[in-house]
């Protein structure tokens, strides 16, 4: 699932369509369309393309926010952050 809050405009759990295993996927925020046009990655495949994401309300700054929620089973999960890496255009 990814999401996005602004403080004006709350888009909860639009589906991705992918699955987490045991394997290491790599997630991506594009913000190179704006604020109001935010696009979610992963594997470099667009995850909830037919969804606007608008982050165009904030007006501090924008920060990543990793969640893991699981279903009621007897597997214990976690997230692994191997890195983060943040490119921006310089002024």
């Amino acid at each position: 699932m990814v999401e996005t809050d602004d403080g004006t405009t709350d888009l909860d759990d639009k589906a991705t369509g992918q699955s987490l295993s045991t394997t290491y996927k790599r997630f991506l925020i594009d913000f190179t369309g704006g604020k109001s046009d935010v696009k979610f990655y992963v594997n470099g495949i667009r995850c909830a393309a037919s969804t606007t994401f608008s982050m165009a309300a904030a007006t501090g700054s924008l920060q990543p926010y990793v969640q893991i929620q699981k279903t009621a089973d007897a597997n214990i999960d976690f997230v692994h952050v191997d890195y983060v890496e943040v490119k921006a255009k310089r002024p």
